[in-house]
């Protein structure tokens, strides 16, 4: 005897269905929703590789320093200039290996702090025009404007790319527009920025 399947009485959850309203002269529009592992990409796509931050590149420079004056015939007398040296080599290698935490820090002081925004509030929707970026948060909320002549970089990260602009930050998430869509508002924006 063939058992009959029990159907659950709860029905399937049903994914939001966020419409994004297109506006007058929008070029491209997505939604993203913010949460830690976005914001953590983008740290991370802001901190770049370890060898090449700032810090540790200061912190290779003045270890160079560092052995050069103390192998020179003039190492004995400059001991108190190669104490400060260390001291601020150790400083900058530190800072090296925190440069990620620092960068996360730096996204969150932005506004991309999930924790300060509700989970019904999380969702955003951007509208890029052809000069300028609009940012309205779903749930209702001030919009924000980026103006894309203040576009300063474009950082690729694990699953997105994450504008600067010299007034803030914009997340575009790989998942929030098709392949094609993602790869024209990419050359877009490379466009806008110069590159």
């Amino acid at each position: 005897m063939a058992k009959k399947q029990r159907q659950s009485a709860k029905a399937p959850a049903k994914k939001h269905e966020h419409v994004i309203e297109k506006r007058e002269g929008e070029l491209f529009s997505y939604a993203y929703e913010l949460n830690r592992q976005l914001v953590e990409d983008a740290a991370s796509a802001l901190a770049g590789d370890r060898n090449r931050n700032p810090p540790m590149i200061a912190s290779i420079v003045i270890l160079i320093v560092l052995v050069v004056l103390a192998a020179s015939p003039f190492g004995d007398d400059a001991l108190p200039l190669l104490a400060v040296l260390v001291v601020v080599e150790a400083v900058l290698w530190t800072l090296s290996a925190r440069w990620r935490q620092l960068m996360l820090r730096k996204l969150r002081a932005a506004g991309l702090d999930c924790a300060l925004v509700s989970e019904d509030a999380n969702r955003f929707a951007v509208h890029v025009f052809e000069d300028e970026l609009a940012v309205v948060p779903e749930a209702g909320g001030s919009e924000v404007r980026h103006a894309l002549s203040a576009l300063r970089k474009i950082k690729p990260a694990n699953n997105q790319l994450l504008l600067v602009f010299a007034d803030g930050y914009v997340p575009i998430p790989h998942k929030a527009l098709s392949v094609s869509r993602f790869d024209e508002l990419e050359r877009f924006l490379h466009k806008k920025l110069g590159k």
